[in-house]
């Protein structure tokens, strides 16, 4: 994690989030939640994730690597996972995010 910063201070986080070890569903969104600080209640599902990430929050530039690995576990999911992630991007201007092979 990296604290992007501007003249007047802190303005967001850079967070790198490594998918290669995800396996499953549950691997991914117990990834999510640790990496994004997400609380106890979050439900561990793609509606959870967007509810948070669409939430008012500062900066986050996400950057998701070894996604191939991840895609090779996850199928279909992993397609829905990246499409709630940019649905989440265009609804509020606060995340941007950068998927690696």
């Amino acid at each position: 994690m990296k604290l992007l910063k501007s003249f007047r201070g802190v303005v967001g986080l850079e967070l790198l989030i490594d998918l290669g070890k995800v396996a499953t569903k549950s691997d991914l969104h117990e990834l999510l939640k640790e990496s994004l600080h997400f609380p106890e209640h979050y439900g561990c599902n793609l509606d959870a994730l967007f509810d948070l990430l669409t939430e008012p929050h500062e900066m986050w530039d996400l950057t998701f690597k070894n996604t191939a690995s991840a895609k090779a576990s996850l199928g279909d999911y992993f397609d829905r996972f990246r499409e709630t992630v940019l649905d989440a991007e265009d609804e509020i201007a606060c995340i941007k995010s950068t998927w690696l092979g």
